[in-house]
């Protein structure tokens, strides 16, 4: 089969990846959630955001981390971040990263 450079649909120049996501968030009790998503990545860099609604229900120090798997080339990631929400002493955006 022949490939035209032009054609959209065959474009050799854009790779799909596929990565699965999982995000936990660790209350100061303990308590954990656990979140599992599904990206498909088509560019050299993504940027998302993922908002905790109605977790913040305990006075203290929160845990959250992520894991990203990209399954295709065996890469795994992982990174965390300790914070105390909004209403607490710091009001910073807690912000993580996963690079490979």
């Amino acid at each position: 089969m022949d490939l035209e450079i032009n054609d959209d649909k065959y474009n050799l120049y854009i790779a799909t990846i596929i990565i699965d996501l999982e995000v936990e968030l660790t209350l100061p009790s303990g308590l954990t959630y656990v979140y599992k998503l599904k990206m498909k990545v088509t560019d050299d860099e993504i940027e998302a955001m993922l908002v905790y609604f109605n977790h913040a229900t305990e006075n203290g120090w929160y845990t959250t981390s992520i894991k990203g798997t990209i399954n295709a080339l065996g890469i795994t990631a992982f990174d965390t971040c300790v914070f105390d929400p909004p209403g607490g002493d710091d009001e910073d955006i807690p912000r993580i990263s996963l690079y490979y």
